[in-house]
């Protein structure tokens, strides 16, 4: 978890400055599945929530458990773009490696 929030710090500081300016107000999407989400705990126990609380972000948590890629697209526009954010974070993927499991253990 620490390595996750250091990446985002590092990367944070560098990009939240427009013309020089800090910006303090920059809404920030976390769209994703159960990891985003908190699973097994709850959001108060999400990587998001955490960088909430320590970095004062203005973050969204849209993960949903058991989501795939594919969902996260279908639901782009209501859970993303309808909040006119300044950033997105897309975290996914584990969901369809499972899903397709079976299938890559009989190649």
């Amino acid at each position: 978890m620490r390595n996750i929030a250091l990446r985002w710090e590092l990367y944070w500081k560098g990009s939240h400055e427009i013309n020089g300016k800090k910006n303090k107000n920059l809404k920030v999407v976390a769209l994703g599945d159960s990891i985003t989400q908190g699973y097994p705990f709850d959001m108060e126990a999400s990587w998001v929530y955490i960088l909430k609380m320590e970095k004062g972000l203005d973050i969204v948590n849209k993960g949903i458990n058991g989501d795939t890629l594919e969902g996260m697209l279908e639901r782009f526009e209501r859970d993303v773009i309808s909040l006119l954010p300044g950033m997105v974070i897309i975290m996914g993927g584990t969901n369809d490696a499972f899903k397709h499991w079976g299938k890559l253990k009989n190649i």
